[in-house]
C-alpha cells in the first residue's frame, strides 16, 4: 500500500501515557453505547487502513472517514454502517467509540501504531496486521465505504476537516455534543461539500491526541 513517508519520531512513552489519559477521560462521559456494532467499526477501521493511495491517513482523517461513512450510509439508506456515536470537537466529528477501539486493536496487536510528523503536528498512523473481513458487510456499506475512500483519498487533513465543518450536522450541535444521524438529511448529497484549499487556517496541535482531548 502507497503511503507518503515522512519523518519518523521516537515514540515518547510519558507523552503518549499523558495523552491517553486526557482521551479517554474525555470519553468516559458515556462510555456505553447499546447501539454499536462493534465488529463493523473495526473492520470499517480496518478497510480504511487496507484502502490504496489514501494520503496523509493519521488518526484524524481516519476518524473524520468513518464519519463520512456513517452519516453518507445513514443519508441514503436511513441507517449508519456502525452505529458509533459522534462527538461535535473543535476539530470535527469524533466518534467516541472509534477513539476506544483503535486503542484496542493497537494494543492486541491487531495494529500498529507509528507516530510521524506530518502537516505540522505529530500524526499517529496505523498499518493493520489482519485482513479485513469484507463479509461483515452489506452490499450498500462495502459500496459506501469504497465511494469515501475515493473521494476523500487525495485530501489532507486540513481539507476533510474544513469540509466537516462546513455541514449540518457540525453546525447544527453545541461543541462537545453528540451529533444525531438524523441531521445528515440536512447535508449536501452524501458529504459533498465544497472543499476549502490546503490553506485554511486553524491552530496547529503537537500531538493528534491534544485534538481529541479538547
Amino acid at each position: 500500500m502507497g503511503r507518503i513517508t515522512c519523518g519518523r519520531i521516537g515514540r515518547q512513552a510519558n507523552t503518549r501515557s499523558n495523552s491517553g489519559v486526557m482521551m479517554r477521560s474525555r470519553l468516559a462521559r458515556e462510555a456505553y453505547n447499546p447501539d454499536l456494532d462493534r465488529e463493523k467499526l473495526e473492520q470499517a477501521i480496518l478497510f480504511f487502513l487496507h484502502a490504496p493511495h489514501i494520503a496523509h491517513l493519521g488518526k484524524t482523517k481516519l476518524m473524520k472517514l468513518l464519519y463520512f461513512a456513517d452519516f453518507d450510509h445513514f443519508e441514503q439508506y436511513d441507517i449508519p454502517i456502525t452505529n458509533a456515536r459522534y462527538r461535535k470537537l473543535e476539530h470535527g466529528p469524533v466518534p467516541d467509540d472509534a477513539m476506544i477501539a483503535i486503542e484496542e486493536l493497537d494494543r492486541t496487536g491487531r495494529v500498529r501504531r507509528t507516530d510521524v510528523v506530518a502537516e505540522g503536528f505529530t500524526q499517529h498512523r496505523y498499518e493493520p496486521n489482519e485482513p479485513v473481513k469484507l463479509s461483515a458487510f452489506s452490499p450498500t456499506e462495502l459500496d459506501v465505504l469504497h465511494q469515501v475512500a475515493q473521494r476523500w483519498a487525495p485530501h489532507t487533513t486540513k481539507q476533510i476537516e474544513a469540509a466537516t465543518h462546513g455541514e449540518a450536522p457540525w453546525l447544527a450541535v453545541r461543541r462537545n455534543e453528540i451529533i444525531p444521524y438524523h441531521l445528515a438529511y440536512y447535508r449536501n448529497n452524501f458529504g459533498a461539500m465544497e472543499l476549502d484549499d490546503d490553506s485554511f487556517d486553524h491552530e496547529t496541535a503537537p500531538d493528534e491526541d491534544a485534538i481529541f482531548a479538547r
